[in-house]
């Protein structure tokens, strides 16, 4: 999915701040996966259940700032104008006031969003899921939460003004030590949703997977 929307220093100011960096360090297939090489056991800040949470400030090697600025830029664009894919156009995500919050954050002309969270989750699965998805958006208890993923990683965006304080501690940008997530249920939405979409485009001659290592059950 792709079109002509930013003009050249734009571009590569997304480039620089995040997109580069991130592409390097998710999921590259072959047990190449080097952001989850940085966390190692003895970083881990809690681990609960099957999750850990890693203090990206101080691990070597992370850069905190590429994991928050990249994917705000990635929920902006599907806000900031409508995308089609094969086609089809996809659902504007309806980020409200925060979009402009959103785009003004990534000129760099205000700091960090109020009432906003954001927490990255790294799939610690052997095999993570190698696929990505547009944003999409559903309604928690206290806020709108949008994601997206990429391989290996998932970005959930926590919007409104009564955000759990548990997801604003969980927030990469703001919360202590920017805290970084791990866990093996990283991507039981991804691949439930990606699930979805493949039977729902299923071509003439049946499913046929976008990328290696992805199946339907």
């Amino acid at each position: 999915m792709k079109d002509y929307f930013l003009c050249d220093t734009c571009e590569d100011k997304f480039n620089r701040r995040g997109e580069d960096w991130i592409m390097k360090q998710c999921y590259r297939g072959r047990g190449r996966f080097w952001l989850r090489d940085k966390l190692t056991p003895e970083k881990v800040m809690m681990a609960h259940e099957g999750s850990s949470v890693y203090p990206g400030a101080t691990i070597e090697g992370i850069d905190v700032a590429a994991l928050t600025y990249f994917p705000l830029s990635v929920f902006w664009r599907p806000a900031a104008r409508s995308w089609q894919l094969r086609g089809q156009e996809m659902p504007a995500l309806r980020l409200g006031p925060y979009e402009e919050a959103l785009r003004v954050y990534l000129l760099d002309l205000t700091p960090f969003p109020e009432n906003v969270a954001l927490t990255v989750w790294v799939s610690t699965a052997d095999v993570p899921l190698f696929a990505t998805h547009f944003p999409i958006s559903e309604r928690a208890e206290t806020s709108i939460v949008h994601r997206f993923y990429i391989p290996g990683i998932q970005f959930t965006l926590s919007v409104g003004k009564q955000i759990d304080d548990s997801i604003r501690k969980g927030c990469i940008a703001t919360g202590a030590g920017n805290p970084i997530f791990a866990s093996d249920k990283t991507e039981a939405v991804p691949r439930d949703r990606f699930r979805k979409w493949l039977l729902q485009h299923e071509p003439a001659g049946g499913i046929v997977p976008m990328m290696p290592n992805v199946s339907v059950e």
